[in-house]
């Protein structure tokens, strides 16, 4: 996740000097709909605990950026990409708990939408409006279409990326400094799954235990309990293993 924010940071750098104001637009949402999804929606994991200030002040962040990109979308005309910037805006108000701002943004898109026969956000906005946001679909809709980006990101990653992208992480979930070697231990795992997964078989998955993730006491507070799993036929090891995970 590190390397793909450090080259959508440097694209972003690139399209600037260009002055291609619409690529920019289109980079700014695509940066933002990433720290979203996947570095800020995995917290709802957590639903009971308090939301950490820092979080909100970086979700308030990546609403004024969404906002920018609308903005710059509607210069050009391009009323479905702006509609989509601003949508996503609703899904981050719903984020921080604020149903009531996020209906209005979306009240102010759906007719607009439903004019041009734009069925997907119409029924993203309508979600919002009928208080039905899904957060699973709005997290799926991203991260289908980088599944296998992710793959070759993690498996790429170098022994230097991995507490970088551990200390991320923690910031996001506000974890002590001492859960550290746990968390860059999950990483080294998916890396190396990963790595099986482009090498050897695209179905290799492995299965966690998540009763970790109901608090934050106990969240990546020791090393979770892991099993392979087959996603084609749904074959998965017979028992768990809390130790790090090896390639052979």
């Amino acid at each position: 996740m590190v390397a793909v924010e450090e080259g959508l940071r440097d694209l972003e750098q690139a399209v600037e000097q260009q002055g291609d104001i619409l690529l920019l637009a289109q980079v700014l949402l695509t940066k933002t709909r990433f720290r979203f999804h996947l570095r800020l929606m995995p917290q709802m994991a957590v639903p009971e605990a308090p939301m950490p200030p820092k979080t909100t002040e970086l979700v308030w962040s990546l609403i004024g950026h969404a906002e920018e990109a609308a903005q710059l979308f509607g210069r050009f005309g391009a009323l479905e990409d702006q509609m989509s910037a601003i949508l996503l805006t609703a899904d981050m108000k719903a984020f921080l708990g604020d149903s009531d701002g996020a209906r209005t943004v979306a009240e102010n898109v759906v007719g607009t939408a439903e004019v041009l026969g734009l069925e997907r956000l119409v029924a993203w906005a309508k979600e919002h409006i009928d208080g039905e946001w899904e957060m699973e679909r709005s997290r799926k809709a991203l991260s289908d279409l980088m599944e296998t980006d992710n793959d070759v990101l993690a498996a790429s990653a170098t022994d230097d990326d991995l507490p970088r992208e551990a200390a991320a992480m923690m910031e996001v979930y506000q974890l002590p400094r001492e859960r550290m070697p746990v968390v860059v231990r999950e990483f080294e795992s998916i890396r190396m799954v990963s790595r099986e997964r482009l090498d050897w078989c695209r179905h290799m998955g492995v299965v966690q235990d998540l009763n970790h993730t109901k608090s934050r006491e106990t969240f990546y507070a020791t090393d979770p309990d892991r099993k392979c799993r087959c996603e084609m036929h749904g074959y998965q090891s017979a028992f768990g293993s809390t130790r790090k995970l090896y390639a052979a």
